[in-house]
């Protein structure tokens, strides 16, 4: 339609017409190419398990994380993350939410709902073990949105001592 506006101004020699459509499009084209880089932007941030580790715990892996390892979907109604990487007991101690309760093996199998819909990464083997270490949130509202703005919210960051893995999956669906 600019453009349009612009060659009407153009074949009738009206300056301020010929302004208007070129200033317009112009615009226009430079919204676009902000958007387009925008959405390029995120997708590879949400590549970087570096970037997803900062994104949930607040704060960018200390060096005695290692091996990290991410998946993340968000898209309108649903967010999803996995993250596995390895630390000392005492670092995953430091990065469990106040959010978060703890719970034992028993409490996990019978609070935590299944992986939803078989989507895991090849790289998931989280398992619920008697010796791991586990912490739930488990959140769900008519009324309001959860901390991530999901009105349905399933969080829990497990650890493995033996191995010194740690498994962080978050669930939210609207």
């Amino acid at each position: 339609a600019f453009a349009g506006i612009w060659f009407w101004g153009r074949k009738k020699n009206i300056t301020w017409v010929k302004w208007l459509g070129k200033v317009s499009a112009i615009g226009m084209a430079t919204i676009a190419i902000f958007l387009v880089a925008f959405i390029a932007w995120g997708i590879i941030r949400s590549m970087n398990p570096r970037s997803i580790f900062k994104e949930e715990f607040g704060i960018a892996p200390p060096a005695s994380v290692s091996k990290i390892q991410s998946s993340y979907y968000w898209f309108a109604d649903t967010g999803d993350v996995y993250l596995r990487f390895q630390t000392s007991q005492e670092e995953f101690d430091k990065l469990v939410s106040v959010n978060l309760k703890k719970k034992t093996a028993e409490e996990m199998k019978r609070d935590t709902p299944g992986e939803y819909g078989g989507d895991t990464p090849d790289w998931w083997d989280y398992q619920i073990q008697s010796d791991w270490i586990y912490y739930l949130r488990v959140y769900s509202s008519a009324n309001e949105s959860g901390l991530k703005g999901f009105f349905s919210e399933d969080e829990y960051f497990a650890y493995n001592p033996k191995t010194q893995i740690a498994y962080y999956h978050f669930i939210g669906i609207d």
